[in-house]
């Protein structure tokens, strides 16, 4: 009899992830992002706060539309600036994913018309996995300032 460990990785898939963004008028000349919190029965990256994974695309709420977040996979969701959701990581409030944080990041202090200006590539990142004592950590463009905002919220990746 085998075990699960004994079976090769599944094959990844693509996926994407819609960063939905707007402008925000208590904040001039930035915007504000819609995040969800993983609920906390799902099997990966439970209580996280996400986007939703892969590639990474912005769409800007046309005037008048709302965003929903009622589904099953997420117990919250909402409205917020980019800046305050690295605060609330930062205070230990929420955990983001590196990739949620990386994105954030590029967000944070843009208007929506910023964001649509911006040509991009896409490139792909090749994170660096170690374990540091009984924490993983993601080396990537940008994890020292991820990681001392992840180490001062007292979180990280348990073992």
């Amino acid at each position: 009899m085998s075990s699960p460990n004994d079976q090769p990785p599944p094959t990844p898939r693509p996926a994407a992830t819609v960063m939905l963004v707007r402008d925000d008028p208590e904040s001039p000349g930035g915007s504000s992002v819609f995040l969800m919190r993983r609920h906390s029965a799902m099997e990966f990256a439970a209580g996280v706060t996400v986007f939703r994974d892969t590639y990474f695309f912005v769409g800007a709420l046309p005037e008048g539309q709302r965003a929903d977040g009622e589904n099953t996979e997420s117990d919250s969701a909402g409205w917020t600036t980019p800046q305050a959701a690295i605060d609330d990581f930062a205070g230990g409030r929420c955990f983001l994913l590196p990739p949620t944080w990386t994105q954030l990041d590029s967000l944070a202090g843009r208007t929506v018309a910023d964001v649509s200006a911006v040509e991009r590539q896409i490139v792909t990142v090749q994170p660096n996995l170690q374990i540091d004592g009984d924490t993983w950590v993601f080396e990537f463009f940008g994890s020292d300032r991820y990681h001392r905002a992840r180490k001062a919220g007292g979180l990280g990746w348990r073992l």
